[in-house]
């Protein structure tokens, strides 16, 4: 089977599947001033962590976590859900929400 991680133009398909959470520009915004980072791929720097920005489901906002291909064939989804979840702890840093691991699907990507 193919898959795809960048953007679909049908609209039928989705066009990025990400283990992870959704933050919103400010979250991010103030993330990246506690840290004196100008854009969200230095916040990522080093990890194996994405981050898509959503135009359909998730409008506006950045979904930060691991594409699904990175489940690595002797994991289970329980683990490899805590392993996302491990990752965006040792980056984000989030004062009024708790870092947490969910299956992101957008039919759009905004770069």
């Amino acid at each position: 089977m193919k898959t795809r991680e960048d953007f679909v133009s049908n609209s039928s398909s989705s066009s990025f599947v990400v283990f992870g959470m959704s933050l919103t520009e400010g979250e991010v915004d103030k993330m990246l001033e506690a840290k004196d980072l100008s854009d969200i791929d230095e916040l990522l720097e080093g990890t194996e962590l994405v981050a898509r920005r959503g135009i359909d489901t998730y409008y506006g906002e950045w979904c930060v976590g691991l594409p699904w291909k990175s489940m690595k064939s002797t994991e289970t989804k329980a683990e490899f859900l805590g392993r996302v979840k491990e990752e965006l702890s040792k980056v984000l840093v989030l004062k009024d929400k708790t870092v947490g691991a969910d299956m992101l699907v957008d039919g759009g990507y905004d770069g």
